[in-house]
């Protein structure tokens, strides 16, 4: 039984909710020496074929940024003061916009000079707009952001099933080896280096991880017929991305904003 319909939030309280993660979020990319003044301006930049990116190194923007420390330092300040102005003033539309304007242009630009277009934020950019569209239009938009999020996961399974790599029997293996190669050879008694080196050496048991994590990728498309079991699929998604980390180093828990998504608006909001 999902436990989410027995009881439902207001608008601004699931406001308060996404201001709440968008500073853990900002936490953690502190910690991890991720925010912009923390990248002792950069000089390399990779743009590829995207024509946001184009537009906005166009205007410079993310140069001034990255060029001058002062404003960076006070831009990075900024992106943690608009979550907490949507915490204290959620019937305030214009918190959302400008924390949305303001995450974009540090995506982009940390994008650029990290040298890797990366996807972990792209999760705060469908869950704020929900907040400053019009008000009558806020159930719909919710819903349009659980939907989303549920296609996120399940065309990641349908993109392992049509290239074959979830039927493959080294498939988890050959990615666990170069995923991990630099701790195997380095820290060879670890825990997650032992529980590694098992899967690796077992061809059976990471065929059968293999097609778990596209079951549970696959399952998510529940989500588009009912609600019934939001709860379980967040826990398939949270246990996703505890495993990835572990075994794959590869960190995509700020996507787990979207999960908010899945928490029922009242009526009345």
């Amino acid at each position: 039984m999902n436990p989410f319909p027995t009881y439902s939030l207001t608008r601004n309280q699931l406001q308060k909710l996404v201001g709440i993660s968008l500073i853990g979020i900002w936490i953690f990319r502190f910690y991890s020496y991720c925010m912009l003044h923390q990248l002792q301006s950069p000089v390399l930049k990779l743009l590829e074929a995207d024509n946001t990116y184009w537009l906005l190194h166009y205007f410079s923007i993310p140069q001034m940024l990255i060029t001058h420390s002062t404003v960076t330092t006070i831009f990075d300040g900024t992106l943690l003061l608009l979550p907490i102005g949507m915490i204290i003033y959620p019937s305030n539309k214009l918190f959302p916009v400008i924390t949305w304007i303001f995450w974009g242009i540090y995506f982009i630009t940390f994008g650029s000079y990290f040298n890797h277009h990366g996807h972990s934020l792209i999760g705060v950019f469908f869950i704020l707009p929900p907040f400053f569209i019009k008000k009558s239009l806020f159930h719909l938009s919710w819903q349009g952001v659980r939907y989303y999020t549920c296609f996120i996961y399940l065309s990641a399974a349908i993109w392992k099933i049509a290239r074959g790599t979830a039927f493959e029997l080294t498939h988890i293996q050959e990615v666990l080896i170069s995923q991990n190669a630099s701790q195997l050879l380095l820290i060879p008694d670890a825990l997650i280096s032992q529980l590694t080196t098992i899967v690796i050496n077992y061809p059976d048991l990471a065929f059968i991880i293999s097609m778990a994590v596209a079951i549970s990728q696959l399952s998510f498309g529940i989500g588009f017929f009912t609600r019934k079991y939001d709860f379980y699929l967040i826990i398939l998604g949270l246990l996703f991305h505890t495993a990835t980390y572990l075994f794959m180093d590869i960190l995509f828990f700020e996507l787990c904003i979207l999960y908010l998504a899945f928490l029922i608006p009242k009526t009345d909001s």
